[in-house]
């Protein structure tokens, strides 16, 4: 279920990031690093562990 809730939540944050930064507003960067942790928690619960080290990076950075 957990799972299930991360993918919605990255589609989500995902789908409104790209269209509030395309109309210029700079929430959509906001947005963007809120779907952060639902990555973090998809990559670790499906043992995605290329994707869990370049969400670090991509945190990092």
């Amino acid at each position: 279920m957990l799972d299930l809730i991360s993918q919605i939540m990255i589609t989500a944050t995902g789908v409104t990031a790209i269209f509030l930064v395309a109309r210029k507003n700079k929430w959509g960067f906001v947005i963007g690093l809120a779907s952060a942790p639902f990555w973090f928690i998809t990559s670790y619960l499906n043992d995605q562990w290329g994707i869990f080290v370049l969400n670090i990076a991509y945190t990092l950075n």
